[in-house]
């Protein structure tokens, strides 16, 4: 038996399993009895020219070795992932602090080593935490510790739950997409390159895996924060929860990226520098609307339209880009912190919603650790003061945004809260001017749309960390002290879910082989 792989199989999107094993068939120019078998490892839709096609990458095997086409074709020695991590007998009890992404994963396949982790997690499990965060949305209470963006899960609970990512570490990537599948989502994940879950379903899965934790001998602490470390000669010897010292020789750092008090307090510590970001809005449209203009006449039977858009001036150093677009879904308030308020999207499993959205973002270089900060927090408590000071999120319309035109809307917008309002002022001058030039263009490669039918929010400052915990790249050590290891998006290594997880195996990983 001969296993390839085959990519950029274009065939319509009504195929199955025959017509597919026919066209890789007529591609290869074999029988299609010659091929025994067939994996899709993954799918998308290309709308970009009519009908919509998918484009499928797939594992094949087949009896004999191919003669003809074989630039198509790339040999596959073994397709598996392994997750058996060897550890030490005398191996120390891991420690993480987080339970988004990045500290989920890594207890879990520490948990699955018998390693029996133990994680700190400032916020609440999901039932506590959907409560907390319910009420910030219908009535403004804000708990800064259990929230949108603190709690398990992490921020990544309340989005898109979107697994797309530009990992190349293949294995890695496929044991985490396998754990989610584990515990109960759906097995396209594992093919569809815009895969995502849904928060309605994440938090089911999320649940589950926290339990085969718990089952393995983990532990899992919540409403438990990081409050300081302590060191002695360059080496970690304990940490304080909630100002309670509790001793380790190591620490698995995955705080996420809306934890800066956190951060400021490891400043002492840690060697922490800034990296660049980014800065926007929200945009809304119709879903339908979307639909119509990315599939045209072929919209039914398809799922719910996503665009992916990118701005750059050839005569200034303009630029913008669209980030995280949810589908059929609604713009949410987040908060961690009191007089503060900033926007992000969210979609649940079916993506049926009327509304679409998607965060429009002009990139930033800022000048040092605090001034990253600063800069955010200024952008957010304008947004606040904007939005009425009750976490209501500041909502024009987008010709009115782009032309001061009528800012009126004829229809309910899909934030639970939100205040019509002119949110010019809001954002820096340089981001606004950047905003007003490129949406008008990024928008009308989509074809011909109506801005006044448009709803643009301010304000998007959470697409990434703005700063970096330095790590030695071999060994994913701090490169300050001894025996921390800085994981995930909040350490900056990493820029979504998947990412995300992809860093906690890796730290897992590292841990069991020291």
């Amino acid at each position: 038996m001969f296993r390839y792989k085959i990519e950029q199989i274009r065939i319509s999107t009504d195929f199955n399993d025959k017509t597919l094993r026919n066209k890789i068939a007529r591609i290869l120019e074999v029988f299609p009895s010659d091929i025994t078998s067939v994996k899709i490892l993954s799918k998308s839709v290309d709308a970009r020219k009519k009908p919509p096609v998918n484009v499928i990458s797939a594992e094949i095997l087949l009896e004999k070795e191919p003669t003809k086409n074989l630039k198509f074709l790339k040999h596959i020695e073994n397709s598996s992932a392994n997750f058996n991590f060897k550890i030490s007998k005398n191996i120390v009890r891991p420690v993480i602090v987080g339970f988004g992404p990045a500290g989920i994963s890594a207890a879990y396949f520490l948990a699955k080593s018998g390693a029996k982790p133990v994680v700190f997690e400032r916020g609440e499990q999901i039932s506590q935490r959907e409560k907390k965060t319910h009420l910030f949305w219908n009535d403004g209470i804000l708990d800064e510790n259990s929230n949108v963006l603190f709690g398990e899960g992490g921020a990544g609970l309340f989005s898109d739950g979107k697994l797309t990512s530009r990992s190349k570490d293949v294995e890695n990537r496929k044991l985490f997409l396998e754990m989610l599948v584990r515990h109960g989502a759906d097995k396209n994940v594992l093919t569809d390159t815009r895969a995502h879950i849904g928060t309605d379903i994440l938090s089911k899965i999320l649940k589950s895996i926290r339990e085969e934790i718990q089952e393995l001998g983990g532990e899992i602490k919540f409403n438990s924060q990081l409050s300081d470390i302590k060191i002695a000669e360059k080496k970690l010897i304990g940490i304080y929860i909630n100002n309670e010292f509790f001793e380790t020789q190591n620490l698995i750092l995955a705080i996420g990226h809306s934890a800066r008090d956190t951060c400021k307090t490891l400043k002492k510590y840690l060697q922490i520098s800034p990296k660049p970001f980014a800065v926007g809005v929200r945009v809304e449209f119709e879903q339908e609307v979307i639909n119509r203009l990315q599939y045209g006449k072929f919209k039914e039977n398809l799922p719910a339209a996503s665009f992916s858009l990118t701005f750059k001036s050839q005569k200034s150093a303009l630029a913008c880009y669209t980030f995280c677009m949810c589908p059929g879904g609604r713009v949410i308030a987040c908060s961690a912190q009191r007089g503060l308020v900033s926007t992000n999207g969210m979609s649940y499993s079916q993506r049926n919603l009327r509304f679409g959205n998607a965060a429009f973002l002009v990139p930033v270089n800022p000048e040092s650790f605090l001034s990253a900060y600063d800069f955010l927090e200024n952008i957010e408590k304008k947004t606040f003061e904007k939005g009425g000071q009750n976490y209501a999120l500041p909502a024009q319309n987008l010709a009115s945004f782009l032309y001061e035109k009528d800012n009126k809307f004829a229809y309910e917008l899909s934030p639970h809260r939100y205040k019509i309002t002119d949110i010019n002022g809001i954002l820096p001058e340089f981001v606004e001017k950047t905003l007003k030039i490129a949406i008008p263009k990024m928008l009308s490669s989509m074809g011909k749309i109506q801005f006044e039918q448009a709803a643009i929010f301010s304000s998007e400052t959470g697409s990434s960390s703005p700063v970096r915990i330095l790590r030695n790249a071999d060994t994913l050590e701090s490169v300050s002290v001894k025996n921390i290891f800085p994981c995930g998006e909040g350490a900056g290594y990493a820029g979504g879910i998947v990412s995300s997880g992809i860093d906690g195996i890796r730290c897992a990983k590292i841990y069991c082989e020291a």
